[in-house]
Parts: structure tokens; sequence; C-alpha cells
């Protein structure tokens, strides 16, 4: 299972795969959250495991420093990119915290925001409309909670 953003994903899911860039596997289910921000997104690896690995999760209560986090953003080779934080401030999304994070380049939807220890703080949902470089980020308590609705 792996949490992403919704925007991501097609409206139909149905052939859907996913990949590590070097091997792939058939999405079994989609579960968007509330918001329709992020999904968790099923699929069975259970006999061809992928070369990725899961972040550690950030601690509940941590405050995410936007000096010392980074946007992680993968390739469909299976590369990683990391692009620098700038800033973040907090804000109320549909009923859900979100953060808005000002970054040195700009990502699409999807990709992990991890703080300075490597674990994960949030994802990436959608792109901020005002200025340059300005993303929304859902924090880990966020997906947790509208996960569990």
């Amino acid at each position: 299972m792996m949490v992403t953003s919704a925007a991501v994903l097609p409206e139909k899911t149905d052939g859907l795969t996913v990949s590590d860039g070097q091997k792939e596997w058939k999405v079994e289910a989609v579960i968007p959250d509330s918001t329709e921000a992020i999904a968790m997104v099923f699929f069975d690896t259970s006999h061809n495991l992928p070369a990725w690995s899961a972040w550690p999760v950030m601690p509940y209560g941590d405050s995410v420093q936007a000096s010392t986090c980074t946007v992680r953003s993968g390739d469909e080779t299976g590369g990683r990119t990391d692009t620098k934080v700038l800033s973040a401030a907090s804000l109320q999304w549909r009923n859900s915290r979100a953060l808005l994070l000002d970054l040195e380049e700009m990502v699409p939807p999807g990709p992990a925001v991890l703080n300075a220890k490597g674990e994960l703080a949030g994802i990436v949902f959608a792109e901020y409309a005002e200025g340059q470089n300005r993303v929304l980020a859902m924090p880990v308590e966020e997906i947790v909670r509208c996960m569990s609705e």
C-alpha cells in the first residue's frame, strides 16, 4: 500500500499499475480521503518486492521546520530528486490542516516531504495558485486522520 496525491491518479483506475522503475504491480484498489487530496493505493507485492522502501513517519506533535525539509520526487527510472523547502506555513484547506510550501523549484503533486531525519512529514497534493514554486502538502497527522474517517 502507498499514499499519494489524488491529483496524480486518473479518474478511472481500472488497469492502473504502479512501478518502481524496474517492476510493475497491478493496482487492486484506490481509496481517496474525505477531502479528495490524497488516496491510499493498494497493490500486492507479496511475490515481487519493490526496489524502494517506506520512509519512517515523523512522530506526532513534531513540527515541520522548513529550513530542514526537502521534497523528494521520483522519476520513471526509479531515480530521486530532492527540492529544497524555503518556507512553510500552516493553513486550513477543506476542513483539514495543510502546509503551504515555498520551494526552490516547482514539483508536481505526489512527492513526499521529508524532514532532516528522512522521516515522512507530508505529501504534496496540489499546486498553489498564487506565486511561483508554491505547493500544498498534507502533513502526516492529517493523512492519518483523513484516512481513518
